[in-house]
């Protein structure tokens, strides 16, 4: 062999070796050799004389049996060059290698170049791709969503078990063909989301319906997304759809409550509040004419038309937090004027009970809505309707934190035995003797966990309740 044919090989980054007519090796570049004694080969690593063939012959897996078969084709002139890959791995390493066999002709003499190339990078890379497929694969097929690949004519490429289950057909019967679910209405939008996608552009969430294999339409919501083929050149759309039945049959439920309540609201806030004006007058006008015996009836008659109208005040209130506000969307309030405020309030409806305010009210503002003063109002009336003093105490304090802040209503009442605390705030739920509606304390728990807040009932000393409630600061 020529020098120049020998430098040339030299110079190639792989191990190289050259085979005469026989199989036996008459040279190895210096990469060769270097592998070789890494790899502790006991003889010279040269390996000049030794039968690369019988070499091959004497191994026994598959991939010696796939290069003895190369070879001896090669050297039966039935090829010209083949190509094996195969591991080779250390104790200290996972490695890959390609081999490379040609037939030289130089100076009427034959023989076969072997080049081994190391592919460990691109095999891991390989490993690592399969294994990203496989995962994706697995959620794909796992997931109960629907998810449907289609080309850009419309023919599927991918339907996955959440599209069986969700519309009918199995994937053999819709793979290769259109999908079936696009009902004649909605194939204009259908194309559009197609021709979308094929631009690169994603649509997410959009809401719309599907037609299952019983001909019923489902409504869904659905996310468009292109997909890049392996040079980044957009191949396909992937369409996923949820189902959505549920919630839009329960969002048609809601808006035919909400619809009721408001009627409802419409009926405390008129009607029988214009009644119980009418039967308040009437009670006065009958004051002057009946005796000792008819007064009684009458303050009785008076007694109820009260309640009915607090009962009328508190369940409007109710409605008005259901309807008026979005709790998940909370605004600031300033709470000193507003706890100020309706603590005149109560001092001029209980005049027989003292308001008291422990410290300075701080001027901070709390995350919460136009309903908040409601609680404080219910909380200060509890206090003293549920008083067993002739002159009740309410002690109202504030504190804060970089968080929150936390106001605490005690009274002097006969308190709440620990077997209620649980269930006081329950809608309807009213102590023994109790002159309330058994709302109130419902609409306290029910507003302030709508603003994210919360309540809760403790034993004050010597004797009596304090609720404390905990707002987040604004």
């Amino acid at each position: 062999m020529s020098k120049p044919t020998e430098s040339a090989l030299e110079a190639l980054p792989v191990h190289t070796a050259i085979l005469d007519e026989t199989g036996e090796i008459v040279w190895t570049g210096a990469d060769w050799q270097e592998f070789a004694v890494e790899n502790d080969y006991e003889g010279d690593p040269e390996m000049i004389g030794a039968s690369y063939l019988d070499v091959a012959s004497e191994a026994e897996d598959e991939y010696a049996r796939q290069v003895e078969t190369g070879l001896k084709a090669l050297y039966n002139g039935d090829k010209e060059e083949f190509t094996v890959e195969y591991p080779c791995h250390s104790d200290s390493e996972r490695r890959w290698f390609l081999m490379w066999a040609s037939r030289v002709t130089q100076i009427d003499e034959e023989y076969v170049t072997i080049a081994h190339f190391d592919i460990t990078d691109r095999k891991l890379q390989e490993q690592e791709l399969s294994r990203t497929a496989d995962q994706l694969d697995a959620v794909v097929e796992s997931t109960p969503d629907a998810i449907i690949v289609v080309d850009p004519e419309g023919h599927v490429e991918l339907w996955n078990e959440g599209a069986e289950e969700m519309f009918g057909w199995e994937a053999e019967e819709v793979v290769g063909s259109h999908t079936p679910i696009i009902p004649p209405e909605k194939r204009d939008e259908f194309h559009h989301h197609i021709d979308q996608g094929m631009e690169g552009k994603a649509i997410p969430g959009t809401e719309t319906y599907r037609q299952t294999r019983d001909g019923d339409l489902l409504d869904v919501r659905m996310s468009i997304a292109p997909i890049h083929g392996p040079e980044g050149e957009i191949s396909g759309v992937m369409a996923m759809m949820r189902d959505i039945s549920d919630q839009k049959e329960y969002e048609a439920t809601l808006e035919s409550t909400n619809a009721e309540l408001e009627a409802l609201n419409r009926i405390l806030r008129h009607d029988i509040s214009n009644d119980i004006q009418v039967l308040y007058a009437h009670a006065q006008l009958l004051s002057d004419h009946v005796g000792e015996e008819g007064q009684h009836h009458l303050d009785k008659i008076v007694e109820m038309a009260d309640h009915i109208s607090d009962l009328t005040d508190e369940a409007r209130e109710v409605i008005e937090s259901t309807l008026s506000e979005d709790p998940d969307d909370p605004n600031p309030v300033a709470l000193a004027p507003l706890l100020k405020a309706e603590i005149d309030t109560a001092r001029d409806a209980h005049p027989d009970a003292a308001f008291e305010v422990d410290g300075e009210i701080p001027n901070v503002t709390v995350l919460a809505g136009d309903m908040l003063a409601s609680p404080f109002r219910n909380l200060f009336n509890n206090a003293v309707q549920h008083n067993d003093t002739p002159a009740p105490t309410v002690t109202v304090s504030v504190e804060t934190t970089d968080d929150t802040v936390t106001v605490r209503v005690a009274d002097d009442g006969p308190g709440v035995s620990d077997d209620r605390k649980s269930e006081i705030f329950s809608k309807g739920d009213q102590g023994i003797d109790s002159t309330g509606t058994g709302i109130g304390l419902y609409l306290v728990e029910t507003v302030i966990e709508d603003y994210g807040g919360d309540v809760r009932i403790t034993d004050n000393e010597p004797r009596g309740t304090v609720f404390v409630v905990e707002l987040d600061r604004a």
